[in-house]
């Protein structure tokens, strides 16, 4: 089987956070004990600064020309109203740049990026089959602490409808299994 997995989360504001740390080490334990599979892993260069930390990290897992950069433009933070068409764009661009490696499943350990950066994510189902992490639902529970801008709330509902759209989703709880 061939995997993809966006990680983003590893390059952007995520990457200081347990979200990128979770999205790194499940993707080193993925490469380690998955060697019959075919791995992919997916940069993006808007944060050209964390590319070689990516590489380094997965030096020894996985060789380094099955790591794959992303050229996207700038101005698709999904938050931003502005941003609409730009954003659409950038999603379509990167979901044919995924399929060009004919996956058999895209896994995103951080589906909810791209609010308030140029982090592009997004799941179509007519180009592959995508697995994603859902860490929680808390946006949803308090909404004017998480989202509180019409543009938040929009970007969230997006992403929400990239959730449905998943073959699959990974929980990191039963609690946020039964939330789902």
């Amino acid at each position: 089987m061939h995997i993809l997995i966006d990680l983003q989360s590893c390059q952007n504001g995520s990457r200081f956070r347990g979200i990128g740390r979770y999205a790194l080490a499940l993707t080193k334990s993925m490469l380690r004990l998955g060697r019959e599979h075919t791995f992919t892993i997916l940069l993006t260069d808007r944060f050209p600064g964390s590319i070689a930390y990516v590489r380094q990290e997965l030096e020894g897992f996985i060789r380094q020309d099955s790591i794959v950069v992303c050229s996207l433009f700038e101005g698709t933070s999904s938050s931003d109203p502005n941003n609409a068409w730009r954003n659409h764009a950038a999603e379509n661009l990167y979901s044919v740049f995924i399929a060009q490696f004919r996956p058999d499943i895209v896994f995103n350990p951080s589906i909810f990026e791209g609010f308030w950066d140029n982090t592009v994510v997004s799941v179509n189902p007519d180009l592959f089959r995508s697995i994603v992490t859902l860490h929680d639902l808390i946006p949803i529970e308090e909404p004017e602490r998480y989202i509180p801008a019409q543009g938040d709330k929009e970007a969230y509902l997006r992403r929400l409808q990239d959730v449905k759209n998943a073959e699959r989703i990974v929980t990191i709880s039963a609690y946020v299994a039964s939330e789902a």
